[in-house]
């Protein structure tokens, strides 16, 4: 439920999330299609709405429920209650095709994200005729997010074919495009220094220490190096 981008990432890198532009309606038909922002989140096993879009769109409370939603956390630590509301919502695809599909209204829900920008070489590999379905940035931007899509309804959408991009991107068909992700590194943390890696072998030896020496000048180059 929350805005979190650097799980499961090598060090200094980040990720150009899965997002979509989706097409939303009160699932009566009636009453005003909303453009907005979804998060495609594999991580949870529902699918979640904010409560300004549940409230634009005029949906009607069916219950209301507590969940334990578990996370990382120490093993003291207990899990998350979320107080939750369900309803009812149309998904319209640019094809036309509507579906309509159960949500979860929660406070909880991130409102925002950060969009990051798409290396232009990356957008040059797009293979002629592919369509994103999210705007690629030039430059990091905080975004408005409304819909979390989950594990109950990805694969009603988003399909197992993908175009490897090279350099860690990959853009995934779905019923609203093309769905870009990737990873890359993050430039807005300074520069870590990089540390060659030596090896110190120790050995306990009767040998005096000059004839130790001496040895050493008779190994291989490489093995020299080594000791």
């Amino acid at each position: 439920i929350y805005d979190s981008e650097t799980s499961q990432l090598a060090d200094d890198e980040k990720t150009i999330m899965k997002t979509t532009l989706m097409m939303v309606q009160n699932p009566n038909g009636m009453g005003p299609k909303i453009l907005c922002r979804a998060f495609i989140d594999c991580g949870t096993s529902r699918t979640y709405i904010t409560p300004r879009l549940a409230n634009a769109l005029n949906l009607k409370q069916e219950s209301t429920r507590t969940l334990q939603v578990d996370r990382f956390s120490g093993p003291d630590e207990q899990p998350l209650t979320v107080e939750i509301t369900t309803a009812k919502m149309n998904v319209i695809t640019p094809n036309g095709k509507t579906t309509k599909i159960s949500i979860a209204v929660s406070d909880k829900c991130m409102t925002e994200m950060t969009r990051r920008a798409v290396p232009s070489q990356v957008l040059d590999s797009l293979p002629e005729g592919v369509r994103l379905c999210d705007e690629p940035l030039t430059a990091n931007k905080r975004v408005p997010v409304d819909v979390m899509l989950g594990n109950d309804y990805i694969d009603d959408f988003v399909s197992t074919e993908r175009i490897d991009l090279g350099g860690g991107f990959r853009a995934l068909k779905s019923d609203f495009g093309w769905i870009l992700s990737g990873r890359l590194p993050d430039e807005s943390e300074p520069t870590k220094p990089k540390y060659e890696v030596g090896a110190l072998i120790l050995t306990k030896s009767s040998k005096p220490a000059d004839e130790i020496a001496r040895a050493e000048h008779q190994l291989p180059g490489n093995l020299s190096d080594l000791w």
